[in-house]
């Protein structure tokens, strides 16, 4: 993935293709599996922080494979979004017990509320840890991305206001789709799967108007006007230490709500904490204080 001369190296297992516009095709090796089931919960935890912080979305099934290392993301395109909670990376159902779509998914058919307390307990302990890997090597993250701000900044990156089995129904004529945006209904009207997309820190949705990569903006309704808001942020606000810890707070104090099986001893770790009430979760660590309601 080259920005400006740097080169970032992916680990990648397999190349076996070459694909339209002579892009090369990968392959990741699922051959294998992890050691064991709570193996396989830990890197779910591991890997939903990652998202989370990072701010990735539309993380489905569909977007992950199992490999022989752990849990793998793929066709990563909307990213830097500032997420209030897990679920909204899509590895978690949004707000629904269960989801066939849902990441969780490729480890279990039972929801996060519903996991055995060492699954629960695998999970959140993985994401705990990544949460520590990744306070422990922020300025190392923080002067990476600072170097590759100026071309981060002229990449698009994808932003969905809907699913896109939405689309694909309405292009082949299963379905319409309700309160379309003028900009959807023009997409769909050329045979075209709608395709959104922002800029850091711009605040407006693009959409490309012809098949050379001219594009134009898209009137946003007011509704959707928080949500745009919070596409496309400024990666060195969206991972500075106070962002990580408070989002640090709130995904634990999520993942804790769900997983009422842990008891307050699973809910302690090296520098923070969780601590069950019987109206209340409070999470403590050096740097901040939190509570949430059950």
């Amino acid at each position: 993935m080259p920005f400006s001369g740097t080169t970032i190296e992916f680990n990648l297992e397999q190349k076996y293709s070459r694909g339209p516009r002579e892009s090369e095709v990968w392959a990741v090796d699922t051959s294998g599996v992890p050691a064991s089931m709570l193996d396989s919960f830990f890197s779910f935890g591991q890997l939903l922080a990652y998202c989370y912080f990072f701010g990735l979305q539309d993380m489905h099934k569909d977007n992950i494979l199992r490999t022989s290392t752990g849990l793998q993301a793929i066709d990563v395109e909307q990213a830097f979004s500032d997420l209030l909670l897990p679920n909204q990376t899509l590895m978690l159902t949004p707000n629904k017990d269960i989801n066939w779509s849902s990441a969780l998914n490729l480890v279990t058919s039972r929801s996060v509320g519903h996991l055995e307390r060492r699954e629960a307990k695998a999970l959140i302990d993985g994401f705990v840890a990544l949460a520590g890997h990744l306070k422990k090597n922020l300025p190392t993250v923080i002067e990476i991305i600072a170097s590759l701000n100026d071309d981060f900044r002229n990449q698009p990156i994808r932003v969905f206001f809907r699913g896109t089995r939405e689309y694909t129904d309405a292009v082949s004529g299963g379905s319409q789709i309700v309160d379309a945006l003028e900009e959807e209904m023009i997409q769909l009207a050329r045979g075209d799967v709608p395709y959104f997309f922002t800029f850091l820190g711009r605040n407006k949705i693009y959409y490309y108007t012809t098949a050379d990569w001219n594009y134009a903006e898209v009137r946003v309704p007011e509704s959707f006007r928080k949500f745009v808001e919070n596409c496309g942020c400024d990666p060195l606000v969206l991972l500075s230490a106070p962002s990580i810890e408070k989002r640090f707070a709130r995904g634990l104090l999520f993942l804790s709500r769900k997983m009422r099986l842990l008891t307050n001893a699973d809910l302690k770790w090296e520098g923070c904490g969780i601590e069950r009430a019987s109206e209340q979760l409070v999470f403590r660590s050096p740097d901040l204080k939190a509570v949430s309601r059950i």
